[in-house]
């Protein structure tokens, strides 16, 4: 590779580098909300931010594209995140807001419910 094009390339990773740090510190230090999510969207994004550096830079040691396992990594980390995310939350047999749990057998039902679908008893 000549010259020129390994300093563009390290140009651009710096870039984005500072980049997604900078956009996880805005995040992160946006405490003035009453909210918690902000925050913690600034953690996630410079945690993905990082772990996507450190797979790219892992990558061109052992000669592969810096900007392909970036992007890559940077894409897919997060659907993995809340795929996993989404299966803990949807794990049956938690109580969810519009639930509770039978007197009887302790499974979760629906508030509604007079009768309970897993041990058929009548709930008061």
């Amino acid at each position: 590779m000549s010259e020129i094009v390994q300093r563009q390339a390290k140009r651009s990773k710096k870039f984005i580098l500072f980049w997604f740090l900078f956009m996880g510190f805005v995040f992160l230090v946006s405490f003035n909300t009453e909210s918690f999510v902000v925050p913690l969207v600034g953690a996630l994004l410079g945690f993905f931010s990082l772990s996507a550096l450190g797979i790219a830079n892992k990558a061109e040691q052992k000669g592969k594209d810096w900007s392909s396992f970036f992007w890559l990594s940077l894409l897919i980390s997060p659907l993995i995140t809340s795929l996993i995310v989404n299966s803990i939350q949807n794990e049956p047999g938690t109580l969810t807001a519009d639930s509770k749990a039978c007197p009887f057998c302790a499974e979760p039902i629906k508030k509604e419910a007079i009768k309970c679908k897993h041990c058929g008893s009548e709930v008061p």
